[in-house]
């Protein structure tokens, strides 16, 4: 059969008759691979039927996360006509590289995501690698969590988080426990990552929003384009014309983290963004938290800096505390040479 070429003649149908006639046009399109226009954010990616179908959004809660942030940041980015690459050595949740997939992917050859969490990596290789069974190993687990109460919830959650803890060595990286890591990360309370013995050992928070599905396999599509790699950010490799994202444990971080990040660290990791912004003519965004002692405006600068106040609350910390919260955005460009005239 033939796509009809007369759009007038499918208006004379009822409707049960228009929807069997929009099946078979969408159908006989996907045949012979074209693909329909369009919204912007649907791009075609893997294969012609393989397309974002809305905004990716981070796959689970994360404490420090960027989400609320990203306004506040936008006025500072790059002119993206002039990146290529973008780099984000300390993932986390990935909030910031959903901005930038999202509104400018068609300006970026590749992603680089790295993370020196192995659980979280492994996650992403999944996602990218093997979706469908990972999806399925996810309806598995909501069929097993038959529990309608909350108390319920939580007892299958602490049940789960065992079992994924008596997982032998190894096999917490299949994709059977990949799923569970992604059903403990999806409900850890109040989006805090603790682990213990290298495994995650988060208490627990209800999500009533179940999986997202539709997300996850955007995910998929999206992680085509990247390189996602485990280990210190030092590794990571920066080209020319990057984005050079990097958000680490804040300095009075009180989560436990896979590795300390104490203020020499700190100090590294502030020298190492310069170095990449001189050697590559980069652009370094670096996040932190301003404690008012003068610590990051008193190290060694080699680039041209700006140093941003961003108050903001705090609407999930612990009772009692302050949740008025000033960031710090640090963002760093190459210098660039200024000529000196010569007197005639």
């Amino acid at each position: 059969m033939t796509v009809s070429k007369n759009p007038r003649s499918i208006l004379n149908l009822d409707i049960d008759a228009f929807i069997a006639k929009a099946r078979i046009i969408i159908h006989e399109v996907f045949q012979n691979k074209k693909i329909l226009s369009v919204p912007d954010f649907k791009k075609t990616a893997a294969n012609d039927q393989d397309y974002i179908t809305k905004p990716l959004t981070p796959l689970y809660a994360w404490a420090g996360g960027k989400r609320r942030l990203i306004k506040s940041y936008k006025s500072y980015m790059p002119d993206f006509k002039k990146i290529k690459y973008y780099a984000e050595p300390f993932f986390g949740a990935g909030a910031m590289f959903c901005e930038v997939f999202n509104n400018q992917r068609e300006n970026i050859k590749s992603f680089h995501l790295n993370d020196i969490n192995r659980e979280i990596i492994n996650l992403l290789k999944t996602i990218k690698n093997n979706s469908e069974c990972f999806i399925e190993e996810l309806h598995a687990i909501e069929e097993r969590n038959h529990y309608k109460t909350i108390d319920g919830q939580k007892h299958f959650y602490y049940r789960m988080r065992e079992e994924y803890r008596s997982l032998t060595i190894g096999y917490e990286f299949s994709v059977k426990g990949t799923a569970m890591f992604y059903f403990l990360l999806s409900q850890m309370f109040r989006g805090i990552y603790t682990e213990k013995n290298g495994r995650i050992n988060s208490s627990f928070q209800i999500n009533k929003k179940g999986f997202d599905y539709e997300n996850i396999k955007n995910w998929s599509v999206a992680l085509q384009r990247a390189v996602i790699t485990c280990g210190s950010y030092e590794k990571v490799r920066v080209n020319k014309d990057t984005l050079l994202f990097c958000d680490p444990p804040y300095r009075d971080c009180t989560i436990m983290y896979s590795t300390a990040f104490d203020d020499e660290e700190q100090k590294k990791c502030y020298s190492w963004v310069q170095e990449k912004v001189e050697e590559k003519k980069a652009v370094g965004m670096l996040c932190n938290k301003n404690l008012n002692d003068g610590f990051f405006s008193s190290l060694p600068t080699t680039t041209e800096s700006e140093h941003i106040n961003i108050q903001y609350s705090h609407t999930k910390a612990r009772v009692g505390a302050n949740r008025n919260i000033v960031e710090l955005l640090m963002v760093f460009k190459e210098k660039i040479a200024v000529p000196v005239l010569k007197a005639a």
